[in-house]
């Protein structure tokens, strides 16, 4: 998950000059909204459209992958690439909350989101099977073995679990999951998908919620020894439970959060000591709570320790809210503290 855009913006502003991802030598192209609606909007071919930020770690370490899988489906898919630092006007038009944020667009409209591996195998297996979908629908046929809605990977908030997905996905994910396994003809089904739907956005970025066609994935139904619809199963860790509460999203909602506040690691709290950290604790987060401590100079071990305490129990109260915790000791991110307009003689500040 990412951070909220306003503290993206300001973290962004007290973060040392980037430059862009990708050069003009690169193989990948890059858009503005002076050549979107030409290279986007108006191309006839699928085209995926990676919206990054050049200080972002974790787009750093998303394009070398998305090069390759760029030359990997050239002349088949096309891949381009938006620096929402250098132009936010995009950013905005398309919602973007957080970097980077994989988009598809195809018919002068935007037809999906990427939420799968960072890596040039599933980009590429993604690309080729919404072309595929496109193909048959300008055909005006269905694919063998869509799903019944034809969605991709997400239906909202909801992933749409396949065979080919299900185990990279589910099963090798330290994510709490709750798989639903439904038949589209199934009334209870129907009725249960606007809760599922509801609870999936609740809960985004905290769990995860899948739903699986078992009159599709047969395979998957007899794995898990689907016998009604539907059915729901909890994974963690690749360990299953069967899930037997409630089916509106206040119910489902509330099972989850039970299980995220009793099971669930407590936040762990880091010092902001460079990029690696604000990655992981901040842009990969909803929230980010950012501590300046005093100087260790002015309140001794004991008394820094007395504050990093303070936090830990933070961390353990709220463990099932989607929080990254970092502090930073007073004068030590002087770009970060002008950013949020704190310090000076008033530590500590959040």
């Amino acid at each position: 998950m990412a951070c909220s855009p306003i503290l993206l913006l300001l973290i962004a502003a007290a973060l040392p000059a980037a430059i862009a991802l990708y050069g003009s030598g690169g193989g990948v192209l890059s858009v503005s909204s002076a050549t979107f609606h030409s290279e986007v909007l108006q191309s006839d071919s699928l085209v995926l459209v990676e919206f990054y930020a050049p200080w972002c770690g974790h787009c750093k370490r998303l394009a070398p992958e998305w090069t390759k899988a760029t030359e990997a489906l050239k002349g088949v898919v096309k891949l381009v690439a938006a620096d929402c630092d250098a132009d936010d006007a995009l950013a905005k038009e398309y919602s973007i909350q957080g970097f980077p944020t994989v988009k598809a667009f195809a018919g002068g409209k935007e037809i999906g989101k990427y939420e799968g591996q960072h890596t040039a195998k599933a980009l590429v297996d993604y690309a080729l099977k919404e072309a595929r979908s496109l193909v048959y629908e300008r055909m005006g046929e269905k694919p063998q073995g869509s799903t019944e809605d034809g969605s991709g990977d997400m239906k909202g908030d909801v992933f749409v679990l396949r065979a080919d997905n299900f185990d990279e996905l589910v099963l090798q994910s330290d994510d709490y999951w709750l798989v639903e396994f439904y038949a589209p003809w199934c009334g209870h089904c129907k009725s249960l998908e606007p809760q599922w739907a509801s609870a999936a956005s609740d809960l985004k970025g905290r769990a995860k919620l899948g739903a699986v066609d078992a009159t599709v994935e047969e395979e998957l139904g007899r794995r898990y020894n689907v016998q009604s619809f539907p059915t729901i199963i909890e994974f963690v860790g690749g360990k299953q439970n069967p899930y037997e509460g409630g089916r509106t999203s206040d119910d489902i909602v509330t099972h989850v959060e039970n299980w995220l506040s009793t099971f669930a690691e407590p936040h762990e709290v880091l010092e902001l000591v460079g990029q690696e950290v604000m990655d992981a604790s901040c842009f990969s987060k909803q929230i980010c709570i950012v501590t300046f401590l005093p100087h260790i100079l002015d309140t001794g071990a004991a008394g820094r320790q007395l504050y990093l305490d303070a936090l830990s129990s933070l961390g353990e109260k709220y463990k099932s809210l989607p929080w990254g915790l970092v502090w930073a000791e007073a004068g030590s991110q002087p770009n970060l503290e002008a950013a949020f307009e704190v310090g000076g003689a008033g530590y500590p500040a959040l």
